[in-house]
């Protein structure tokens, strides 16, 4: 007689990457984390934060649908001769903002694209992604740091296009590319 062995929830309360968590024939360890409950998927780990699309943590209660939001520094409010603002991308997982976990990861890829009604001048724009502890620009950014778009438009440079005073708009779109090649993408409009 063959006996199966059950394994059994092993509740541990909130997530700490302090924590070895092992799996054993006889359970298996779960944590909430986020707003969600997660499960053990490998046999044992130490400080891996439980995330959509990992490989070693499993949702088991919850959402692990992510979604792109993006805030602003002036409230998307724009003036035809002086746009001067920040657009700040964030990963959100249910009400929790995971941006940080999500673009530090090594191999997320964060690209942002731009659409302004000229193909031509839509494909050599380059983003400009601010140092906001200087001021400055950086000229090799990191995804996470990739998540600040900055948005110029003044008698002297355009981020919005050459067309942008006839086509009264610009969007911009942000395309994540997570380590295990899923990509999320979301856009937003400037309209004048």
């Amino acid at each position: 007689v063959v006996d199966k062995l059950i394994p059994q929830e092993q509740y541990m309360g909130f997530w700490d990457s302090t924590i070895t968590y092992m799996r054993t024939r006889r359970t298996f360890p779960t944590v909430t984390h986020l707003g969600s409950k997660w499960y053990l998927v490998v046999s044992s780990d130490k400080g891996t934060e439980p995330m959509p699309n990992s490989s070693v943590w499993g949702l088991m209660q919850g959402s692990e649908e992510m979604r792109i939001t993006f805030s602003n520094s002036s409230n998307f409010v724009v003036l035809l001769n002086n746009v001067n603002t920040i657009v700040t991308l964030h990963v959100m997982l249910g009400s929790n903002d995971i941006t940080e976990q999500i673009l530090s990861q090594p191999t997320t890829i964060l690209n942002w694209s731009r659409n302004s009604g000229d193909t031509a001048d839509d494909y050599s724009w380059q983003p400009t992604i601010p140092d906001l502890t200087t001021s400055g620009v950086i000229s090799n950014p990191t995804a996470l740091e990739k998540r600040n778009l900055w948005l110029r438009h003044n008698n002297d440079y355009s981020d919005l296009g050459l067309k942008w005073h006839t086509a009264r708009t610009c969007t911009f779109t942000a395309q994540i590319i997570l380590p295990n090649g899923e990509t999320h993408e979301k856009g937003f409009e400037v309209n004048l």
